[in-house]
């Protein structure tokens, strides 16, 4: 359970970072939050210090050892406190059932949800260098921007998980839906990382030339069929849209499927 986890952090940073593909961007010292929530409310509030651990050695190969890692550390204890205390309140005192069996425990874990995401963007923002913005009128921006982030990717994980914990894995259309997921992500990762690369390369020959002291008419030759290879690796969004339609297609009815024949209390 905490290998998957780690996993799936890594994943999760993976899909949250458009910009990079390698190396992730992931913080190692900070639980994601949605992911957290949920194992907390499935396996028991005692994993909290492990998750923190999980968390911050799937992090260390690719980034090493933090430079202020103690910081680092207390800032991850916070968030982790703080998702602690929620999932107590759902789990000991409004007894929720994890598996979001009724309305009632849906609409109690989405306002849990905003509340994690107040939390996980405060020690994000107040956790950083006061160089970071200029004024309280730049903190609070980055706050709300970081917040909004933080409580799209809560409602959809949390949820996501907690009900996905207690289905028979009989469904046909939940696991063409997932399938279709698997292989929308690998498409886009795979575009983004070629896309990336034809670019750095395109931009280190024509450096290489440019120092060299060739004209830009020539170097414009010269970088001909680098180029070309470059349009068409930009055509890969050509063959990743409709794998994407196929996804948002079985998703949505997947989703239609659920709220139609669940047995809402």
């Amino acid at each position: 359970m905490l290998l998957a986890f780690g996993v799936a952090s890594l994943v999760l940073d993976a899909l949250s970072n458009p910009q990079t593909v390698l190396p992730l961007a992931l913080a190692p010292w900070t639980p994601p939050v949605g992911l957290t929530l949920a194992f907390l409310l499935l396996y028991g509030l005692h994993y909290a210090p492990l998750l923190i651990g999980v968390t911050f050695l799937a992090g260390l190969p690719i980034y090493g050892l933090p430079q202020d890692w103690l910081p680092a550390l207390w800032a991850a204890g916070l968030l982790m406190l703080g998702l602690w205390g929620l999932a107590a309140v759902l789990l000991r005192i409004w007894r929720i059932d994890p598996q979001l069996g009724t309305q009632r425990d849906l609409s109690l874990v989405l306002v849990v949800s905003v509340a994690a995401a107040w939390l996980d963007a405060s020690v994000h923002v107040f956790s950083r260098s006061p160089e970071a913005a200029p004024d309280a009128w730049a903190w609070m921006a980055d706050l709300v921007n970081f917040w909004v982030g933080a409580l799209i990717r809560v409602l959809i994980i949390t949820p996501l998980v907690l009900v996905h914990a207690g289905v028979h894995f009989n469904a046909i259309l939940g696991w063409l839906a997932v399938w279709a997921m698997l292989i929308n992500v690998g498409s886009g990762l795979t575009g983004k990382f070629l896309l990336d690369r034809s670019r750095r390369r395109m931009e280190e020959a024509r450096q290489r030339m440019r120092a060299r002291g060739l004209p830009e008419a020539e170097l414009e030759d010269q970088l001909y069929w680098d180029s070309l290879t470059f349009d068409a690796v930009k055509q890969w969004r050509v063959v990743h849209f409709p794998i994407t339609l196929a996804f948002a297609v079985l998703a949505t009815a997947h989703i239609v499927a659920i709220f139609l024949f669940w047995g809402w209390q």
